[in-house]
């Protein structure tokens, strides 16, 4: 289960809230396209924005980090049906969703600590933006698990479906492929 935390948890929930619609007319306006130069989408790219190199270094930093997240053990049961799912079920789900916050905002710091690459540079800060805004997305999910209020879960939980695609598309655009630690961990 290579996903992100919340997507650990609620693949269900948030398979049927996006099937809402309309984050695709949103997606061309936040960043950059992904870069056609890729040729093997799973692997680091040496044709990339920023160099190869540079974005292996990256990349280790985020297996670690996801070596972390799958440490957590297997996520709670959730209904299938997001409607069906009720303040309990998401207060039993807060420390696991918690967890995974931590270790999100901590590899986004880690991510956010390397120095600007030698070339791309405003590439990749298009992808430390939005690595730390999937990160706090994530503790959004947490807040509202805590809370035990659904509304704002699967509202928070919609947000990170839009913030999941621009952090895999800005991740394209400076050459780490869907199937990079970084994509998988954020």
């Amino acid at each position: 289960m290579p996903r992100a935390l919340a997507v650990l948890l609620v693949v269900p929930l948030l398979a049927a809230t996006a099937c809402g619609g309309g984050g695709s007319a949103k997606r061309s306006a936040a960043g950059p396209s992904p870069s056609p130069s890729i040729t093997v989408p799973g692997l680091v790219s040496s044709t990339g924005a920023v160099p190869a190199d540079y974005l292996r270094r990256v990349d280790a930093t985020c297996a670690g980090s996801l070596d972390e997240l799958h440490r957590r053990g297997p996520a709670p049961a959730v209904p299938a049906d997001p409607s069906r799912l009720t303040a309990k079920e998401l207060r039993a789900a807060a420390a696991y969703l918690q967890a995974g916050a931590d270790v999100q905002r901590t590899a986004s710091t880690a991510v956010g600590r390397f120095p600007a690459p030698a070339t791309g540079g405003d590439a990749w800060a298009v992808f430390r933006t939005a690595v730390g805004q999937f990160a706090a997305g994530t503790q959004g999910e947490a807040d509202a698990a805590k809370a035990g209020d659904v509304g704002r879960f699967l509202a928070a939980a919609q947000r990170l479906l839009a913030l999941r695609t621009k952090v895999l598309e800005s991740g394209l655009a400076v050459g780490l492929g869907a199937g990079t630690a970084c994509a998988r961990l954020f």
